[in-house]
């Protein structure tokens, strides 16, 4: 059977009862488009089939459940993908503690019946007021509104994905025809192996739809990055695998004058944020990721000329602001 869609879930979580809401989201699609559920298993604390055990009875024609060892979720959705390679026209990336809402499917389904390559829609956290559009501040106004809540995607996405990080995993479909071959980088599963493949898919499409309508909501499962937040024992772990993306990019498109200012400002940024790290370790006391800023030093050289001088900066910051309150 040929279906329409390929919905994969990479799947790795310690708590129960979070891929049941993720699975169920895609059963109460409002669509009459045909579509399979491709959960893999990642090794994962509480498995797919004890989690899923009483939908399988009612749904185990919709629902494939693959088991491979730990290797983390660009890995467990390439294993989605090649599974699904001959039996589905489109893939649609879904994680294991997030939700679509019921028109996700057929808005994506639209989309494509209108030529669209790929497709995306706008995302938010359960318990936030403000989705990612709005947090980024994606505009309409350079795209061409079509009908309802969609608008065909005008000038160059991959400038777009570099500027506003406008394209989130659970909202992604896309024609797998145009991109047979492309798999999710796991050298970057720490940061960015996401984004590189939505850059490398934004170069093989030819017309991108997306809506304006949040069709995912993300819960609260495990997260790789969330003992890696601002002054965290692994916040510096973070940098180096952020750096590592980003320098990363260049070397693997070819970017435009623009583009290439975007990267160089991220970049800046984050040799900042590096530093007030740093700062914020040392100023609290806290044991510095030695190991971490060894690496960032090899990958970013650099680093070593302009850390006394973001060091100064942080310290000015931190200065002006006190000042500031003294004198309110």
């Amino acid at each position: 059977m040929l279906y329409k869609f390929a919905c994969i879930i990479p799947y790795y979580q310690e708590c129960p009862n979070i891929l049941i809401n993720a699975v169920n989201s895609i059963l109460e699609q409002d669509t009459s488009d045909t579509y399979l559920i491709v959960i893999i298993d990642d090794s994962s604390p509480v498995s797919a089939a004890t989690e899923l055990n009483k939908l399988l009875e009612k749904h185990d024609n919709k629902i494939e459940i693959i088991h491979q060892e730990n290797q983390g979720a660009a890995v467990a959705r390439n294993t989605g993908i090649n599974f699904v390679l001959n039996i589905a026209q489109y893939i649609a990336f879904l994680d294991s503690d997030d939700m679509w809402t019921k028109d996700h499917l057929r808005n994506a389904g639209k989309s494509f019946e209108l030529g669209a390559d790929f497709y995306f829609s706008d995302i938010k956290t359960l318990e936030v007021s403000n989705s990612r559009f709005e947090n980024n501040k994606y505009s309409t106004r350079p795209h061409l509104k079509l009908f309802d809540t969609l608008y065909l995607h005008q000038g160059d996405l991959l400038t777009d994905i570099l500027q506003y990080n406008v394209v989130a995993t659970p909202t992604v479909a896309y024609k797998l025809e145009i991109a047979k071959n492309l798999r999710f980088q796991n050298k970057y599963r720490y940061a960015g192996e996401d984004h590189l493949f939505w850059m490398a898919l934004s170069q093989y499409s030819k017309k991108t739809i997306f809506s304006t309508n949040v069709e995912a909501l993300c819960g609260e499962g495990i997260n790789i990055f969330s003992s890696s937040s601002w002054g965290s024992s692994r916040a510096i772990t973070r940098i180096y695998h952020d750096l590592l993306f980003k320098k990363s990019i260049p070397n693997q498109f070819s970017l435009t004058p623009q583009q290439s200012i975007i990267v160089k400002e991220h970049i800046k940024e984050l040799r900042m944020y590096f530093a007030q790290n740093i700062m914020h370790k040392v100023i609290n006391k806290k044991p510095l990721e030695v190991s971490a800023c060894k690496k960032i030093l090899v990958l970013d050289p650099i680093l070593f000329l302009i850390l006394p001088i973001n060091l100064v900066l942080y310290l000015k910051n931190i200065f002006l602001n006190k000042f500031k309150k003294n004198i309110t």
